[in-house]
């Protein structure tokens, strides 16, 4: 990558074009990201200047790329990304050659560098406390990764106890029930009939059996225009996190997650030196359920105008999980008059270990729960299918 540019006078050049452009599509993987910032925050706080840091990261690099060395995972966690090492060879290029400040350098990779490290590179400029600043951020970054594993991890086994499911009742469905219809056929005598059950199951037997491929495609088609749907805009989205908000139990822990989101981001920013109301629009943004996150940025607009005298009550005004009657209410108001972002912080940690245990208790229900779901239907499959056996052997009885 050559390290000289110059631009005409009439305006950048297409190469700097095309190289502004990469720099925005620039993406690290949430382990790499981690890796990378915490070794930052580690080297700054040894006393290891920005820039420093910086062009040991890329001689280190250049160092493993040119040995082929394994000792990458030093450096990273994992696999690299394609874009790694161009990344950290062009912020280097741009705060050590060019003396861009690190704040306005990060401005050119926003798949990196999302809002909230911006305002808090924003702060630490000012206050010339890096270290705590990118401490602060690893923490919050493990945080995020720890939610969003904990959500897919808790969602995992009952999925899969669901597909196995589903293909134990089309197995019993397509093959062994017309097995079942067969026989009866031929021991039913003049008007007699089968069980209602049976013939339910027999119907729907006949029709997965014949129409097997005309649902899976509509079944298919549905899932696949959902996801279109989905992808083209926030409705459906939106749609969709009101109802996981209002589920039992999911519901709760789901909320749980976001107060944890809102508090950690709030107060990393907070101890930086971020403005209250800065700080709380981040916060917002943070929020994974969108009906919570459009909650959290309307309490900001009502608390910058003025309508409400703490933002503990904005939050209150716009959604119930931060009413009055909760402690996160009653936590943010306490802090808001006296300043004390220890006891905020407090509190996040134990909101976070409750949503630990509720997330615990979801993954010893959710497969229980499931399993049995599956295990009436699978029953109710078999019980149609003996109900008629048992009739015959009543009626021999009695003869």
């Amino acid at each position: 990558m050559s390290r000289t540019r110059t631009a005409p006078a009439g305006g950048p050049s297409q190469a700097d074009l095309d190289a502004a452009q990469k720099r925005r599509e620039m993406y690290l993987p949430s382990d790499q990201k981690i890796t990378f910032f915490n070794r930052a925050s580690t080297s700054v706080e040894a006393g290891t200047s920005i820039p420093d840091f910086l062009r040991g990261e890329e001689k280190l690099l250049r160092m493993i790329k040119e040995t082929n060395a394994s000792a990458l995972a030093f450096l990273l966690s994992g696999k690299p990304s394609p874009s790694t090492g161009a990344f950290i060879t062009e912020l280097t290029h741009m705060v050590c050659d060019l003396g861009f400040d690190f704040s306005k350098a990060a401005l050119q990779f926003p798949g990196i560098f999302d809002q909230h490290l911006l305002a808090l590179l924003h702060a630490a400029e000012k206050s010339g406390e890096y270290a705590p600043v990118l401490r602060r951020y690893v923490a919050n970054l493990q945080q995020q990764k720890e939610t969003r594993d904990a959500v897919i991890g808790a969602m995992i086994y009952p999925a899969m106890v669901i597909v196995v499911g589903i293909l134990v009742v089309a197995i019993f469905l397509i093959w062994v029930i017309p097995a079942f219809s067969s026989i009866y056929e031929g021991l039913l005598g003049p008007g007699e009939s089968l069980p209602w059950m049976t013939v339910l199951v027999f119907d729907v037997s006949q029709l997965v059996a014949k129409y097997w491929y005309a649902l899976g495609l509509g079944l298919a088609g549905s899932v696949a225009g959902y996801v279109w749907l989905r992808s083209k805009g926030s409705e459906v989205k939106l749609k969709e996190h009101e109802f996981l908000l209002r589920t039992p139990v999911l519901g709760a822990y789901f909320a749980q997650l976001d107060a944890v989101n809102y508090l950690s981001t709030f107060t990393m920013l907070r101890h930086s030196g971020a403005l209250m109301t800065e700080s709380a629009e981040l916060a917002a943004d943070s929020l994974m359920n969108l009906e919570l996150r459009d909650a959290a940025r309307r309490a900001v607009d009502t608390f910058t105008a003025g309508k409400v005298s703490t933002l503990a009550q904005a939050l209150a005004v716009e959604h119930p999980v931060f009413s009055v009657a909760s402690s996160f209410y009653n936590e943010m108001l306490s802090y808001e008059r006296t300043g004390t972002i220890e006891a905020l912080e407090n509190y996040a940690s134990l909101l976070k270990h409750n949503a630990n245990q509720t997330r615990l208790r979801l993954l010893a229900i959710m497969p229980i729960f499931t399993i049995v779901i599956l295990g009436g239907l699978v029953g109710f499959l078999v019980m149609s299918m003996y109900l008629p056996l048992f009739e015959l052997i009543g009626k021999l009885a009695l003869k």
